[in-house]
């Protein structure tokens, strides 16, 4: 009997399904992947807030397995009995532990395995975007370009401030956040000589310094002192929410580095990342995540001069690399052994 895979995404849901495909063809019969569209989602938009509603979860009463974004888990946990196992299409769970006490009383947690999307092909791509900004701000391209569109680069030329910038190899960058991608960006910016520091609460860190990293610190001032950016990705959970609010960047006001944060927007305010430009403590904020998302019109971020923004875009899902997350934990899930990437309901993460 053919075991029935439910597809709910707005995430390319057609493309993943064939790339599924291509790993259990349809001629072998022993999987079948169905695509489940979903009641006022956007065609290449992806909407953060959607809700399921009954019509959807009505084609699902009968799943047993099923491929869905992670925002919506608390609605299928609770609303579908047969549920056995439901595979993230993303790597972030903050939204999911927002909504899981609508459906569930203080106490009471899901009891259906769930795992969310993650794997090299994320560090990778974060690391490309954020060694993409480093390089660019050092050698002034965003001024370039804003000189381009004025037709006039004589005053940032007779400034010199386009004319001094620094190699990678003399540039220390900060890494807060050492899991897997956090490794692999330690990895990325060591190959290109940069001096690397690594941050996390765990000290199992430590066993890479000198092989991808220079130094680890379980102390966020020692990771924030004497260095020229902190790249943050950080998740979110109880022990990071506001982590640098406040005045929690001051330390850095020595070597004023560029904050780049490709975690998570809970980590810092939009009014403390403008009060920490302001004040000097930091020189330039590249933001790919925000507190609220899609970032309001009126987000005072849009405007400042010294801050780049783009709209949680470093790291996407790429299809091919989701089906091969799926098939190793269906392959795990077939022999009832422990799933990859699995979240733990009552710790948040």
């Amino acid at each position: 009997m053919s075991q029935i895979v439910y597809i709910l995404s707005q995430l390319n849901a057609d493309k993943v399904k064939l790339e599924l495909e291509k790993l259990y063809p349809p001629s072998a019969g022993n999987v079948t992947f169905k695509l489940c569209p979903i009641s006022g989602s956007k065609k290449g938009i992806f909407l953060r807030e959607h809700w399921l509603e009954s019509s959807d979860l009505d084609k699902l009463k009968d799943a047993e397995l099923i491929i869905a974004d992670n925002m919506y888990w608390p609605q299928l946990v609770t609303s579908c009995p047969k549920l056995k196992w439901i595979q993230g299409t993303y790597a972030g769970v903050d939204t999911v532990f927002k909504r899981l006490p609508k459906f569930l009383k203080p106490g009471h947690f899901p009891v259906v395995p769930a795992t969310r999307f993650s794997g090299p092909s994320f560090g990778k791509l974060m690391s490309d975007y954020c060694l993409g900004y480093i390089i660019g701000i050092e050698r002034n391209f965003i001024k370039f370009r804003d000189n381009q569109s004025s037709r006039d680069w004589s005053v940032l030329l007779k400034q010199q401030d386009g004319l001094i910038y620094r190699s990678l190899d003399e540039l220390k960058v900060s890494i807060l956040g050492f899991g897997a991608i956090g490794k692999d960006m330690a990895r990325c910016f060591t190959a290109m000589g940069c001096h690397v520091t690594a941050f996390a609460r765990s000290e199992s860190g430590k066993n890479e310094v000198g092989r991808i990293i220079e130094r680890f610190t379980t102390n966020l001032n020692e990771a924030l002192t004497d260095t020229d950016y902190i790249v943050a990705i950080l998740p979110d959970t109880p022990e990071t929410i506001g982590l640098l609010n406040g005045e929690a960047l001051k330390t850095c006001s020595a070597r004023k580095p560029t904050l780049i944060n490709v975690g998570r927007g809970s980590l810092i305010g939009s009014i403390d990342v403008i009060n920490a430009l302001d004040n000097g403590w930091i020189s330039t904020a590249v933001l790919d995540v925000f507190e609220t998302e899609p970032l309001p019109p009126d987000n005072p971020l849009w405007t400042h001069p010294r801050v780049v923004i783009t709209p949680h875009i470093s790291a996407l899902t790429k299809p091919k690399d989701l089906a091969q997350v799926f098939s190793r934990n269906f392959e795990h899930f077939t022999k009832g052994e422990p799933l990859e990437l699995q979240i733990n309901w009552e710790t948040g993460y």
